[in-house]
């Protein structure tokens, strides 16, 4: 017997109901559970009343109301989640359920803005001691923190923060002063996720974010406002999301019951998971999955959407200047140095040094009053996967870090002097590039763009805030100042704990994980096992193991419908063994492998 319960009235069902129901793991469709259409008769009291509303409104568009909704077939839940209303006529009312992901999904919609959301609001305050306060601590003891950006467009520093040189007890010490005009808070990714989340009516249950470095990403803006929602002009919600997952390689899971939400590292996504064996498997066969739903992040070749700035130019060079370029391997950054910056090496301002024990890149450069040296270049350059069909493009972006002068105020006695000493800031613009044809030095190459100022949606970019940092200026006075950074190992010279924006680095530490799963090739199957499975589990089907893409039942008016069906993925160890062609039993509560057979047929974990 199936039942449909809206708000808790049990609704009358159509007495020819085909009612397709389908259950995806999030982790490859970021979709939940969901049902096809399904068509509601008006004829009867109970519809009638449930509906009636209808009767006053003109089109799907004005609907607000989100009523919950529970399909169950056979004493067995199927749906647990909102009623979509897609459409009606005086006689009947088409609806669709939505659960997990999928509600999620038909929640935030497809041009839901966040600036549309009711965020809250920052309070930055106006005193040094309150602001040192959002410069001196971290998220999550903070929502957001002050440390300096570049307003490329109008040359003002937001967030400024100076040096003061004063004696105490004849000892010459120095301490931040905010010595600027515009303080605009900056907010941290994970005090966003929570926002929006909260936003569109879900509690954050976990976050695993929160315990890697990207718990310390922050987005550098200029906008000039108090208002969260306001700091993501033309951004949707469904934009936002879709970049935090891409770039750090996580999934969100929604608990539709709880109305609670989990962000989950894809790299440990199946850690822990209990192995399922479905019964009754009558059919089993290779299918071919659709290219534009398939790859998983490790079957892609991952980009940065950079725009063109002369930082991003050193960061990602082109290909018409890795065409140009003369490439050499060297041991270490010593043995690339002293080649480049040998001026008998007539070839040395055209090579592009790459070095061997840390995979670095860098040319030789020449600044204007300075002597040539190396610089580190195409840091951010793309990820490429052998035989990968796809490309993902990411939106949220490394800021531009660019050099700025701290000023310094000398009150130690006498003449107050200012001296300014070097640091990096994010700068905040969009640039534009003309073409280049030249037979010059590649730093200059590299250099030659005319920039004008884009006018489209703002870029999205992201940086590390982890505290303060080390700075040694003028006089060898070693000083902690607000540190923003895209790449940095960190350690004793800054004094944080480091993290990184580099797409290899973020390859090695989040996109790969325990086991790989090839997701252009599943395996589909009919079973007529009589259990409602969780599709984010692992399972063994035939002695083999694998995961879930997706599953699909049919309900009558009388209940399930015997067999359904499901697409599932071969899942490998990362070494590339075949975890498919390992025996599992269940022992003490869990399953385990590597054991031998008994005489008795029994399956014994060693």
């Amino acid at each position: 017997m199936t039942e449909l319960y809206i708000e808790g009235v049990a609704v009358v069902l159509p007495e020819n109901m085909n009612l397709s129901v389908k259950r995806e793991n999030p982790f490859f469709t970021k979709n939940g559970e969901y049902t096809y259409e399904l068509t509601l008769p008006l004829g009867n009291t109970v519809n009638a009343t449930l509906y009636k509303h209808l009767n006053r409104l003109n089109s799907t568009a004005e609907i607000t109301t989100k009523r919950r909704a529970v399909l169950i077939a056979d004493n067995r839940v199927y749906c647990n989640g909102t009623e979509i209303i897609t459409g009606w006529t005086e006689k009947t009312v088409s609806i669709q359920i939505a659960s997990g992901n999928s509600e999620l999904n038909y929640f935030i919609g497809s041009d839901e803005l966040i600036s549309s959301l009711e965020l809250g609001s920052t309070i930055v305050p106006g005193t040094t001691t309150g602001r040192l306060n959002y410069i001196e601590k971290t998220y999550p003891d903070i929502d957001f923190c002050l440390p300096p950006v570049m307003n490329e467009g109008s040359g003002e520093i937001i967030n400024k923060w100076d040096v003061e040189r004063y004696k105490e007890g004849g000892t010459v010490k120095g301490r931040l002063i905010d010595n600027g005009d515009t303080y605009i808070a900056q907010p941290f990714l994970c005090t966003i996720i929570r926002k929006v989340c909260n936003a569109i009516g879900y509690d954050v249950e976990v976050n695993q974010l929160e315990q890697t470095e990207f718990g310390s990403l922050y987005f550098p803006h200029t906008v000039d406002t108090t208002l969260y929602a306001k700091m993501f002009p033309g951004w949707t919600v469904k934009e936002l999301f879709e970049e935090i997952e891409q770039l750090t390689n996580v999934s969100f899971l929604i608990n539709s019951k709880k109305h609670s939400v989990q962000i989950i590292l894809n790299n440990s996504y199946y850690a822990n998971t209990a192995l399922t064996s479905i019964k009754n498997v009558v059919d089993a066969y290779e299918v071919e999955v659709d290219e534009q739903q398939a790859d998983t992040l490790q079957e892609c070749n991952i980009a940065y959407d950079l725009p063109d700035d002369e930082f991003y130019s050193f960061a990602k060079l082109s290909e018409g200047i890795l065409n140009l370029a003369i490439k050499k391997s060297f041991d270490n950054y010593q043995s690339a140095s002293n080649y480049l910056l040998n001026e008998q090496n007539t070839d040395r301002k055209r090579v592009l040094a790459l070095m061997l024990d840390t995979g670095d890149e860098y040319i030789a450069n020449k600044k204007e009053g300075l002597n040539w040296h190396l610089k580190r270049v195409n840091y951010l350059k793309n990820i490429e996967v052998e035989n990968a069909t796809k490309t993902i493009e990411l939106k949220m972006i490394p800021a531009a870090l660019k050099e700025w002068m701290i000023s310094t105020v000398n009150n130690t006695g006498g003449t107050i002097v200012t001296v300014r000493e070097g640091t990096y800031i994010p700068h905040i613009s969009t640039k534009d590039v003309q073409e280049q044809d030249s037979d010059q030095p590649l730093c200059e190459l590299i250099t030659e763009n005319t920039n004008t100022t884009d006018e489209s949606k703002n870029e999205l970019y992201v940086a590390f805030y982890q505290g303060l940092g080390g700075e040694w200026l003028q006089e060898a006075l070693y000083i902690k100042y607000p540190f923003s950074f895209i790449d940095c190992i960190g350690g004793e010279v800054y004094e944080v704990p480091g993290g990184s924006l580099v797409l290899a680095k973020i390859r090695d530490k989040f996109y790969n994980g325990a086991y790989n799963i090839d997701s252009r090739k599943g395996v589909k199957i009919t079973s007529y096992d009589q259990n409602v499975y969780d599709p984010r589990g692992v399972f063994e089907i035939r002695n083999k193991k694998y995961v879930c893409r997706e599953m699909e039942y049919t309900l009558s008016r009388e209940g399930r419908k015997k067999a359904w069906t499901g697409v599932f993925y071969n899942i490998k160890t990362e070494s590339g063994e075949d975890a498919g062609d390992l025996r599992w039993i269940l022992a003490d509560g869990k399953w385990r492998d590597n054991g031998v057979w008994l005489d008795n047929g029994r399956w014994l974990d060693e």
